[in-house]
């Protein structure tokens, strides 16, 4: 019937125009995709969100865990946390401060030509100021060598923002004094490594030098390993300050020393050295070149610091420091293992010939007053020393320089 018809018919588009056409199928919209930035996967998310969500867009390290980023700056060199880094951002500014140790090399400060660049600003106040920025908080070593403009209040001012300091290298900072020492002495407790060589010396070309009281120095680092004085000239320089009784100091207080420089020490005597010998039982590198007082020299202390360490001697420089040669023939043979030496020799070649005989590892070989090696005998320092790299003869006349390849 026709009531039934109606009946079974499927029922008209609710949304039918009054003109009875119907509209056309609109798609249906796909559910959302699931969105990496948690900001975004919901619509009542906070506005602090999204303003999270564009920094992490802008410097995807934000996304790191701040210990793993600090643990990515460590690979970097001084230059580029310096000047590179730290001027980013304010929060990679502030990373700086999570490395757990920081070395800074701050050589590339060194160059007059970048001197001239920084407008008179001294380089190491440069670095000071950084550190006062709260740059870097644990650092554990500085390298400034060759800072000649660098100051005591400079160096002071570093010390106190590096509390733990382990290495220091201060080698050519030629206008610091025994001053600087001593505040190092009181203000860097857990120094390992000391390099103070060409600090304060007094040249003898000069015409009249006014005699100075010997500095009453701490010298007490408890955990100082290596530790390097003296003038880095060879020739007309001395540092007439340093006494025995510093280094009567340094062998009490150091007793973990291992290596220990002390070139053109004028004033020194056997005393000194006998005093590191038997306070620093781990010594088995000595510099002691052009070392003690006009006449008397330095062969004793030598002698037993050939004699009581033995084969754990690495490193022994005499040079210039009145030692015999029955000292030299000690060395040869109680030290097989010495991988560098230099002495002065009284132009005898063969008894060089003797020592590389009997000490295989030599690597570098300094010799003064020596006469020249013929063919032969080089050809016999290459096969007795097989790691031989420099074998340096100096005379009064001038130097030769014997190069032995592996």
């Amino acid at each position: 019937s026709p009531d039934d018809q109606r009946e079974a018919a499927p029922p008209r588009n609710q949304g039918a125009e009054p003109g009875g056409c119907d509209p056309p199928d609109v798609p249906v919209p796909s559910p959302p995709k699931a969105s990496i930035c948690p900001a975004a996967e919901t619509d009542s998310a906070a506005p602090g969100d999204a303003n999270q969500s564009a920094s992490a867009a802008s410097d995807p390290v934000q996304a790191l865990p701040p210990e793993v980023f600090a643990r990515v700056l460590e690979f970097l060199d001084t230059r580029t946390l310096l000047t590179a880094v730290s001027a980013v951002s304010r929060s990679w500014h502030a990373a700086l401060a999570d490395i757990d140790t920081v070395n800074l090399d701050c050589g590339f400060l060194g160059p007059a030509a970048l001197l001239k660049r920084l407008r008179g600003r001294d380089a190491g106040e440069q670095v000071a100021q950084a550190l006062r920025l709260g740059a870097f908080r644990r650092v554990t070593g500085l390298e400034m060598p060759g800072f000649e403009y660098m100051r005591d209040e400079v160096l002071k001012s570093l010390i106190k923002q590096c509390p733990q300091l382990k290495r220091l290298n201060l080698n050519g900072c030629t206008q610091l004094t025994h001053d600087a020492l001593e505040s190092i002495g009181v203000g860097c407790r857990q120094l390992e490594f000391l390099d103070f060589r060409g600090c304060d010396v007094t040249y003898s070309s000069r015409t009249f030098i006014v005699p100075r009281m010997p500095p009453r120095l701490t010298m007490d680092w408890p955990h100082l390993k290596e530790f390097h004085l003296g003038s880095k000239y060879r020739r007309h320089s001395t540092l007439e300050w340093m006494r025995d009784s510093a280094i009567e100091a340094l062998a009490k207080n150091c007793c973990h020393l291992q290596s220990a420089s002390l070139v053109r020490c004028s004033t020194l005597t056997n005393a000194a050295v006998f005093a590191l010998v038997r306070g620093c039982p781990n010594l088995t590198a000595l510099d002691v070149s052009w070392c003690g007082r006009q006449g008397v020299g330095l062969d004793e202390s030598v002698k037993e610091f050939i004699t009581t360490r033995g084969a754990k001697v690495v490193k022994l420089n005499c040079t210039g420091s009145c030692v015999s040669n029955e000292t030299i023939d000690a060395l040869a043979e109680h030290c097989p293992r010495l991988v560098e030496t230099a002495f002065s020799l009284d132009d005898n070649s063969a008894r060089l010939v003797s020592i590389a005989g009997r000490c295989p590892q030599l690597r570098h070989v300094h010799v003064d007053d020596a006469g020249p090696l013929t063919p032969s005998e080089i050809a016999v320092l290459g096969e007795c020393c097989p790691d031989l790299e420099t074998c340096t003869l100096e005379s009064e006349l001038g130097m030769e320089r014997s190069h032995v390849c592996r």
